[in-house]
């Protein structure tokens, strides 16, 4: 199918998933049951980042459809009072303003949130292979969650919204046609969520990933292992790699084709809930933990052209 972000073929969306969360949720629980000690903390900290990024999805998709509604109540109210086209000349800044005051302002403290709760999934990863370590030595945590939260609000949201906004009241001051306008600006929202909502997971998703790898250099971790869900839902670029050690090199050769740099950073791409976790080589060994082959490395990339 067609990505809502980009219009390529991707994996597919949050809504024709439908229960995609849950089934890894339950699958990744299942591994950890059958896994050594060591091994089933990594597990279970991909299975909490995966509720977390659920949980601001679910989050942001109530929020949307409130401040949605606002919108539309906005412009139904404008056209009983009367549109002026002065309207039309309100500043990107009144209409970001406006869009946050009413349910958007409530999302982002939720994505912060769920930011938060990514970041100690994050810390329990590391500290399986380093026991010692904490998230206070790490510099760059700060500037990637800014970094996330104007990817999804700044980038995405707010301007999709502000430019639905500006159309419907362009309408009604050049057509006087409420109810057409109501109609379209409803719709137009609508079709707006589910590449928002994508976005939102897909950049939660990112931030984890780098955070996650800046975290295991900073632990002078070098070797990776690509945790995550082995069900109908994955795709043919992860299931090579899934419960697998790869060497940062290994990683370097692996393209999955969507367009959002490194598979360290995006797993394997839109949606995507795999990462790579940093672990010693002492953790390895412990676990029983397999090595990726070459072929492991050919079968993924080939698998990413489908």
């Amino acid at each position: 199918m067609h990505c809502l972000s980009c219009g390529a073929t991707h994996h597919k969306t949050l809504s024709e998933e439908g229960k995609g969360d849950e089934i890894a949720i339950k699958d990744l629980t299942a591994q950890a049951k059958q896994s050594p000690k060591p091994l089933k903390g990594l597990l279970l900290a991909r299975r909490d980042q995966i509720k977390a990024e659920a949980s601001a999805v679910a989050s942001m998709r109530r929020s949307l459809s409130i401040a949605n509604q606002a919108l539309i109540d906005a412009v139904e109210r404008a056209y009983f009072t009367g549109v002026s086209p002065a309207l039309l000349d309100i500043s990107q800044e009144e209409l970001a303003s406006f869009i946050l005051d009413n349910g958007l302002g409530v999302a982002l403290e939720g994505f912060t949130s769920s930011q938060d709760d990514i970041l100690d999934a994050i810390l329990r990863v590391i500290k399986e292979s380093d026991p010692s370590f904490t998230l206070q030595s790490l510099p760059s945590i700060l500037p990637i969650q800014n970094r996330t939260i104007r990817a999804v609000f700044e980038d995405v949201i707010i301007p999709d919204t502000s430019k639905a906004l500006r159309f419907a009241l362009n309408n009604l001051v050049f057509t006087d046609d409420k109810d057409s306008t109501i109609d379209s600006l409803s719709q137009q929202l609508k079709r707006s969520t589910g590449r928002q909502l994508t976005e939102v997971r897909t950049n939660l998703g990112i931030m984890g990933r780098q955070i996650t790898a800046d975290a295991g250099e900073k632990a002078g971790l070098n070797l990776f292992f690509y945790s995550g869900p082995l069900d109908g839902l994955t795709r043919a670029f992860c299931i090579p790699l899934v419960n697998k050690v790869l060497s940062k090199t290994q990683i370097n050769k692996l393209n999955n084709r969507s367009g959002l740099g490194s598979p360290l950073r995006s797993g394997g791409g839109y949606n995507c809930r795999h990462s790579f976790s940093p672990v010693s080589q002492g953790l390895v060994e412990a676990s029983g933990m397999k090595r990726a082959k070459s072929s492991d490395i050919q079968k993924a990339n080939s698998g990413a052209k489908k």
